[in-house]
């Protein structure tokens, strides 16, 4: 698909792995999730960034990734905080979704006692810790449903959930909708099971 794009317009320069870019007065995104992306900076360029927070957590989604960063790259700060120990924990869980993530292991791992550790993770992130894993947890999956045609049970556990059960009553949760109807609904298609994190400027 990319090598079809470069050689459809040749003078453009195509940025496979940007979730959106803006050069000058022109912005452009990749897939359905890349455009709420855009459309979060949009809102912060012009209402500011508490208002675009606030427009976030309404949809449940993250505040700002990073434009030149994977989209399979997740933080839901719009940056990493100065606290090292938490920032390193927040770089743990969105690179282990997969993993152990519960409190006590976290806590354990990175040195601290597990009243301590929710206390300073809520803080600094202003978000408990389960409550951020389970946000990260849920943007892996809604973009593997978006972007590729792999299983629930794959999607289930390569987001961290134990079943297929899991992965849905956290959708039906937080989304109202089961992650099938999810992905019926803003399924990528017909680019389904390829890359779709690929923006283009010129």
């Amino acid at each position: 698909a990319f090598d079809d794009f470069r050689t459809r317009y040749p003078s453009v320069t195509l940025d496979e792995d940007a979730i959106y870019v803006k050069d000058g007065h022109i912005y452009s995104s990749a897939g359905a999730t890349s455009g709420m992306d855009l459309t979060i900076a949009l809102i912060e360029e012009d209402f500011g960034t508490e208002f675009a927070r606030r427009v976030a957590q309404g949809l449940v989604m993250f505040l700002r990734r990073p434009a030149f960063q994977s989209q399979f790259s997740v933080h839901v700060t719009t940056e990493l905080p100065d606290d090292d120990r938490i920032r390193r924990v927040m770089n743990h869980i969105a690179a282990n979704l997969h993993a152990d993530l519960r409190i006590n292991t976290l806590a354990e791992q990175f040195n601290f006692s597990p009243r301590t550790f929710i206390r300073s993770f809520t803080k600094t992130v202003g978000t408990p810790p389960g409550r951020y894993i389970e946000q990260c947890r849920l943007d892996r999956a809604r973009t593997l449903l978006e972007d590729t045609d792999q299983s629930l049970a794959k999607i289930s556990a390569a987001c961290g959930y134990a079943s297929t059960d899991g992965l849905r009553v956290a959708f039906e949760r937080n989304l109202g909708a089961s992650p099938r109807q999810y992905r019926a609904r803003f399924t990528s298609a017909p680019l389904i099971n390829q890359r779709t994190n690929a923006s283009s400027h010129g």
